[in-house]
């Protein structure tokens, strides 16, 4: 192995060995059918280090792993009639989100206008246990629900970077989101 990122001040035998198991490689490489470049965004882990520990689980890494077979008209139907999202549809069958999206891109079936009906959890209410103020600053309209669901997925990951890195986003709009969001429910979040 090359010389280390600078980013990554983990102790490679530590963290790396407690998340990348193989049955983690199983589950989200083989099975999701995941890129390392999606694993280590979303693991926060540099790809090399990634990669180093799929071999070392006796993990066979492919150069592009061939795409989920997904059935043409099973997809239509879920996606355009049934108008089930993405997200939805990919973890019925156990891929990752841009294996389904790759899929309808390969079939022609055309996206939908980004919208509340692609994110369910943007149309629901929030329970009488949630804080009234987290309530008013996210039941009224889509951009508030967007930004708490965004702060939900960033607390899942050990930086704003590799939750940025794996959203397609830049840092500084999601602190942008949550400097609004926290504004919005008049106190700090993190």
């Amino acid at each position: 192995m090359g010389p280390q990122h600078p980013a990554v001040r983990l102790d490679p035998s530590a963290a790396g060995a407690a998340i990348l198991t193989r049955e983690f490689f199983e589950r989200e490489y083989l099975q999701a059918g995941k890129r390392l470049r999606q694993i280590a965004a979303e693991t926060g882990f540099y790809r090399p280090l990634v990669a180093l520990y799929a071999r070392k689980a006796g993990i066979s890494l492919a150069h592009s792993p061939p795409p989920k077979d997904i059935d043409k008209d099973w997809l239509r139907e879920q996606y355009l009639d049934r108008q089930r999202p993405y997200a939805d549809i990919a973890a019925e069958l156990g891929v990752a989100v841009m294996t389904v999206y790759d899929a309808a891109r390969r079939y022609g079936i055309t996206s939908r206008a980004p919208g509340v009906h692609s994110f369910p959890q943007m149309i629901i209410k929030l329970d009488k246990d949630t804080p009234q103020d987290v309530r008013r600053a996210v039941e009224d309209g889509l951009q508030g629900w967007h930004r708490l669901h965004r702060f939900q997925i960033v607390m899942t990951f050990p930086t704003i970077q590799a939750a940025a890195t794996s959203l397609g986003v830049h840092q500084s709009s999601l602190v942008h989101q949550f400097r609004r969001l926290e504004r919005d429910i008049g106190a700090e979040l993190y």
